[in-house]
């Protein structure tokens, strides 16, 4: 039985080699990749503005059940018992980094408020952990975003903030701003992932050789 293991090591190291920079480029360079059914992703950055350029402090993205939401809020619009709905968008995954600090999942919240003609009027995002980061978006209200993440603080209405950062600079009147954007989510080729698993593999018989 030990024969089927008999590959030599240095075609092991090849396969495996081969394999995953094959899914490397695969995944940089197949356009043709299916989109997700059903699932929508925000990509989420913080700018501030220094000297005249847009300087990303936040970054990251928000992945969520567009088909949940949208049934939510058909049902509801097919009888509508208020002016307005808001819904929590149920997350699938989502990650952002600010100042050295990464927000995971459910520690990040989407929710909108939506009118009797289904759109959209609230944005609200809150990202909270320890350290926190809140922003809001409405065309009732204007919008509002505040952090407090590893010693950097600010309090923003209309993108001017006054706060301080870490190293105890304080600011006033600091344009920053939170943007998003839908950008697309693909599921990976069969051939892809069976690249990558045979590469994986290859990888954990070199490791189990080599101790």
């Amino acid at each position: 039985m030990k024969r089927c293991l008999s590959l030599p090591w240095r075609w092991v190291r090849v396969v495996a080699t081969v394999s995953l920079a094959a899914t490397a480029l695969g995944t940089m360079h197949d356009s043709s990749a299916a989109p997700i059914e059903g699932v929508t992703q925000y990509h989420m950055t913080i700018f501030r503005q220094q000297e005249g350029e847009s300087i990303p402090i936040g970054d990251g993205f928000f992945r969520f059940d567009q088909q949940a939401v949208d049934q939510i809020l058909n049902e509801w619009l097919a009888d509508p018992n208020d002016i307005s709905i808001s819904i929590e968008f149920p997350v699938l995954a989502a990650e952002f980094e600010i100042f050295g600090h990464t927000f995971h999942d459910d520690e990040i919240r989407w929710v909108e408020d939506f009118d009797d003609e289904g759109f959209s009027f609230n944005t609200f995002v809150t990202m909270s952990n320890g350290a926190f980061v809140n922003f809001a978006a409405g065309f009732d209200q204007g919008t509002f975003l505040q952090y407090d993440v590893n010693g950097n603080f600010a309090d923003c209405i209309n993108g001017f903030c006054e706060g301080n950062d870490a190293g105890g600079d304080f600011f006033f009147n600091l344009p920053q701003s939170f943007e998003w954007f839908e950008e697309p989510v693909t599921a990976p080729e069969p051939g892809t992932a069976s690249l990558l698993g045979l590469g994986l593999l290859g990888l954990g018989l070199m490791r189990r050789k080599a101790s």
